[in-house]
């Protein structure tokens, strides 16, 4: 292998982890005490996210924190164990 495509695959595992990093926050926050107000959705997505779910696209910060609002608001306890086991399978699929 040569440098410059050693250093690109570095770049991918960083790129790579990061994501995972940011997932696994998104995860963990579903789980804590939160209002999911836009600071919450602000601390993880940017201000044009759009988000493509089953039966809706989120567009923007403030209806991403409304969907997770009024979701969150019917769960008296969440569990993130599925994501987190979908997630695991993702680990092994090149990006």
């Amino acid at each position: 292998m040569n440098e410059q495509a050693g250093q690109q695959e570095l770049r991918d595992l960083i790129e790579r982890e990061r994501l995972v990093a940011l997932v696994d926050h998104y995860l963990t926050t579903l789980d804590e005490p939160s209002s999911f107000d836009e600071d919450w959705a602000r601390s993880l997505f940017t201000e044009d996210v759009r988000l493509e779910h089953e039966i809706a696209v989120l567009e923007g910060v403030e209806e991403v924190a409304a969907a997770h609002r009024l979701v969150m608001d019917r769960w008296s306890a969440p569990s993130t164990s599925a994501p987190t086991i979908a997630l695991s399978s993702m680990a092994n699929t090149p990006i």
